[in-house]
């Protein structure tokens, strides 16, 4: 039993069922409370890309109901790529190939998942391809991006 209101004993049969009752109600609103969490932290949600912007954030148009849509930049949580304002060479040709190779990863659509609200009025988001993939760990693993870890470094030295 979820919870379960104490009342004394000797208070006779009223409050023997009052306390079934109440304790129902507790349940319920229990129930009720748990629903009540937003249906875009539990699952996926589509998005149609516009465009990408660097190797870490895209801009899209998240599908949040029925002809309800959200326009916002998506950016990965746990990943960091060059900015175009980087200035050396290197982290210049970095952005320019994450960039490049988000945009093959994202194609037109993607899912959205444990969806939250960021700085910049971003959307910070898990990204996987219609197919499942988890666009961030491909790049991670290809070398374009470095993992996150709240603070960004700097690319150039």
């Amino acid at each position: 039993m979820l919870a379960r209101i104490i009342l004394p004993a000797s208070a006779g049969a009223s409050l023997q069922w009052l306390r079934i009752m109440l304790s129902r109600i507790v349940l319920a609103l229990a129930f009720v409370l748990a629903a009540a969490v937003p249906a875009y932290a539990e699952h996926p949600h589509e998005a149609r890309v516009l465009r990408v912007i660097d190797g870490d954030t895209f801009e899209a148009e998240i599908i949040v109901g029925q002809d309800v849509f959200l326009h916002s930049r998506v950016r990965f949580p746990a990943i960091d790529a060059p900015e175009w304002s980087d200035t050396c060479a290197s982290a210049q040709r970095l952005y320019e190939r994450s960039k490049q190779r988000l945009e093959e990863l994202v194609g037109e659509r993607v899912l959205l998942s444990n969806i939250r609200k960021g700085w910049y009025g971003r959307v910070i988001a898990d990204v996987h391809s219609m197919d499942g993939q988890d666009i961030a760990a491909v790049l991670l693993q290809e070398g374009l991006v470095r993992a996150y870890h709240g603070h960004r470094s700097p690319w150039c030295p």
